[in-house]
């Protein structure tokens, strides 16, 4: 786990990398919790799945963007890497500025929301070490593509501050 440039903080909650291998990571289960969207890159040349009740990822896209998903949920593994960064609700604002409703337990390829530059962001987690040197690759496209704050910013960061408030 890595935290994000600072100016990024409240817009990205942290960057993640799981890699796995041998034959104990052919099929290995994992489960999921309900959590904010992320973004995930899977680099691994053999297929992962994600399953809930009542549906199926399978396999990953190499660049996905998964919404926020409210149940716990199945990850199927046959090794390799998985890059993901969780975002906030203000950094989905900044980012892509959707109604984030629509993407609640749903994936989708991260090409379809955020076409430029995603192509050139897989090819460089690529060709580096897909460990520490993610931070820094992650960092400088996350600057690039969240200057401007977003025009209902300060509402969603005081509902967001509210939602987490174990007080209210």
């Amino acid at each position: 786990w890595e935290q994000p440039h600072t100016a990024l903080e409240g817009l990205i909650g942290d960057y993640f990398v799981f890699d796995s291998e041998g034959p104990e990571a052919m099929g290995a289960a994992e489960w999921m919790l309900p959590n904010w969207p992320t973004l995930r890159f899977v680099l691994s040349e053999n297929p992962m799945t994600i399953e809930a009740p009542d549906w199926r990822w399978s396999p990953l896209p190499e660049a996905g963007f998964y919404g926020p998903v409210n149940r716990v949920l199945k990850h199927i593994s046959h090794g390799g890497v998985t890059i993901g960064v969780s975002l906030t609700p203000a950094g989905v604002a900044r980012l892509f500025d959707i109604d984030l409703s629509k993407y609640r337990d749903r994936m989708v390829p991260l090409q379809s929301l955020k076409p430029e530059d995603c192509d050139a962001l897989v090819s460089e987690l690529r060709a580096s070490d897909q460990g520490p040197a993610a931070k820094s690759i992650l960092d400088g496209f996350f600057l690039k593509h969240m200057k401007r704050p977003h025009r209902a910013e300060p509402q969603i960061v005081a509902l967001n501050r509210l939602l987490l408030d174990e007080n209210i």
